[in-house]
Order: C-alpha cells, then sequence, then structure tokens
C-alpha cells in the first residue's frame, strides 16, 4: 500500500498527500495524544508545541490559523505561521478510526493568545527633590494585569543601580549622595513585551542644621491615598487621581469626561500615512490596591482592531473609570508610539 500511495502521489496534489496517510492509518483508534503546554498561555511570537502519543498513529492537527496538516509516528512538532494574527487561538488534534480516515475524533486541544502589541507608557509619581538621609520611594501608574516591571537609576556619569525588576509598581532606590539622577522604568506585558521607557528627573539635596533656637517642623501631612486615611474615591471621583494620558486631544471622549451611557461611541483621529487599521485597548481602573499604593493599576478589557476610525465600546460599568488607547497598524508593523492615550468615566446610577 505504502509503495502504490508514492506511485499516484503529484507534488500538485496536496489531497494526494492527505489520502495515502488515512490510507496507511491503522484500522483502530490510537491512544490519545498529550499537547506540551498549558492552555491561555500568552505568546508575542507563534508558539510551537510538542505532541506526544501512538508512534505508530497518523494524527490529524488543525488550529485557527487556519491551518490542516497530519502527521504519521510521535512526538512530533507543531509550528504556526508567522503571520498568524493577533489574539486568542485554539489547536485540535484528531486520530482516524478507520483506513479511509473516517470518524476522526477529537482527542486533544490548546488554547493560547498571541499578543504583539507593546504596553503603553507609564506615568512616574514622586518627589522631585529629597532631602540627604531620607527615603527615596516611587510609584508608577499605568500598568497592565500580569505585568513586570524594570526599573534603573541613572546619573550624568550613567547607570549607577538596577536594572531591578519586580512585579510591584514601586521603586525603592538605595541610598544616594547629593546630586541630579533620573529613575527610568520600562513595562513589560504578560506575553514579554516591552513598553517604552518612562523617565522622572529627581534632585537629592543637603540639608544644613537647624538653628538651636529653630523649633521643629510639623510633620507633613500623610497622602489620604498611600495611607488609606480616608475613603478611596470612586466612580467619576477617580478623575481627580492622575489617569495615564498622552496626546488625548486626538480622542474623543475627551480625556476625564464622564459619560452617560455604558455604551459610549469612541473616535479617534486618523493615523499616518498608510495606515491599514487600529489596534485599541481598552482598560478598566482597578481600585482594589489603591488603599496601600497611590499607583494606578489597570485591568484589560478588550483590545480590537477597527480599520475605521471609530467603535462602539463594549458594555462597560456604572461608576467605573477606563483608560483606552489606540495604536496605528502600518504596513507591516505599529507604529513606534500610541495615536493617543485618554481616560473617561462612566456616570453612576442616580438615585431617584
Amino acid at each position: 500500500m505504502q509503495g502504490q500511495c508514492h506511485a499516484r502521489w503529484r507534488p500538485a496534489a496536496a489531497a494526494g498527500a492527505l489520502a495515502c496517510a488515512l490510507a496507511a492509518a491503522p484500522a483502530a483508534l490510537a491512544a490519545p495524544p498529550v499537547i506540551s503546554g498549558a492552555d491561555d498561555e500568552i505568546w508575542n511570537r507563534p508558539p510551537e508545541y510538542t505532541v506526544t502519543g501512538d508512534p505508530d498513529a497518523t494524527y490529524w492537527w488543525t488550529s485557527t490559523a487556519p491551518q490542516l496538516s497530519f502527521n504519521r509516528g510521535s512526538p512530533f512538532t507543531i509550528r504556526l505561521p508567522q503571520n498568524i494574527r493577533d489574539g486568542r487561538h485554539t489547536i485540535l488534534v484528531w486520530t482516524g478510526r478507520d483506513s479511509q480516515g473516517e470518524d476522526r475524533t477529537e482527542s486533544a486541544r490548546r488554547t493560547f493568545v498571541v499578543d504583539r502589541t507593546p504596553p503603553g507608557p507609564l506615568t512616574i509619581t514622586g518627589a522631585s527633590t529629597i532631602a540627604a538621609g531620607q527615603p527615596v520611594t516611587f510609584g508608577w501608574s499605568g500598568g497592565e494585569a500580569g505585568a513586570r516591571f524594570s526599573w534603573r537609576v541613572d546619573a550624568p556619569t550613567g547607570q549607577i543601580q538596577g536594572p531591578v525588576e519586580t512585579t510591584s509598581p514601586v521603586a525603592s532606590p538605595a541610598p544616594l549622595q547629593p546630586g541630579a539622577y533620573t529613575l527610568v522604568v520600562r513595562q513589560i506585558d504578560a506575553a514579554g513585551n516591552a513598553g517604552p521607557e518612562a523617565a522622572a528627573a529627581f534632585s537629592i539635596v543637603s540639608v544644613p542644621p537647624a538653628a538651636p533656637a529653630s523649633p521643629a517642623p510639623a510633620p507633613a501631612a500623610p497622602s489620604p491615598i498611600a495611607a488609606g486615611a480616608l475613603p478611596l474615591p470612586t466612580g467619576p471621583a477617580l478623575i481627580r487621581i492622575a489617569l495615564p494620558s498622552q496626546n488625548a486631544g486626538r480622542l474623543t471622549p475627551r480625556r476625564a469626561a464622564v459619560v452617560r451611557t455604558r455604551r459610549p461611541m469612541l473616535r479617534w483621529k486618523r493615523g499616518p500615512r498608510g495606515t491599514r487599521l487600529y489596534n485599541v485597548q481598552i482598560f478598566r481602573v482597578d481600585t482594589s490596591r489603591m488603599a496601600s499604593s497611590n499607583a494606578v493599576r489597570l485591568r484589560k478589557l478588550r483590545s480590537v482592531f477597527p480599520r475605521r476610525n471609530r467603535m462602539r465600546a463594549p458594555r462597560l460599568v456604572l461608576g467605573a473609570c477606563y483608560v483606552w488607547r489606540v495604536w496605528p497598524y502600518r504596513t507591516d508593523d505599529f507604529t513606534k508610539r500610541p495615536l493617543g492615550v485618554s481616560n473617561f468615566c462612566v456616570a453612576p446610577r442616580r438615585r431617584r
């Protein structure tokens, strides 16, 4: 049978190769295969998976790429095309029940997500002048769920601390001598995409000793958000906190707007010449950790790719605030910077 298959096979007839594989398939159902990895892994490139099962069986597999292939024997590697789209995908693996390849039965599957979009810029918060001997602490907002951060401290002579990787939106450099410094922070999302660097300049200054007759200064009042001294603001009150924004005038609704509908129309100016489509990402402001930190945490809700410069938002939560950004996609890649980043809140339900 194998020799007959080779005699009838022609390079231009891909179906012939599939027919030969089906004719050679064993009559008995092969052992269920196992696909490497775990479901819902996030990748910034097409992943590869290893399938392990019966070494004498014929296995069929397909994916939402789409792609249909077969393989004799086990183990074998599934390689997905380089131009696979961003988003959620599923790989299915079957085994044949008879020599004609009929009654193929799904025996394994694996789901995964491809995300090549880099995360947005961070907004660093912290004092610009710090007395020598005092703790140096900075926070930042705009981090995506599951992201990690890399920070370092630069001086005019070059890098002097870091880089330090952390999942916390806080940097606490070691004590520094008086002088000028810059904190540089970069976000890396769950898929491994690195965002642009954010920088904040600060100075360490010497404090002369106080005169004997001078009274001690009153301690500064703690930040209500950092110390949890006051109830956290909710809903549109969050717009009083610095939410991420960049070139917000290119996006509508305007920055810090309060919309009266749960499905507002989002609009933005056209991208640069050659823009084919846009990546629109919507994040909900997460207040669950703000009682112990003044950093704003974001949770990604949606990532879509409209071709027009407007779209209807998904159904949002009353009283919640959102950050959204638009990233143009040109002929073969995203632009280096987003078209704009803005924020708005949905008005809470009015009491009757």
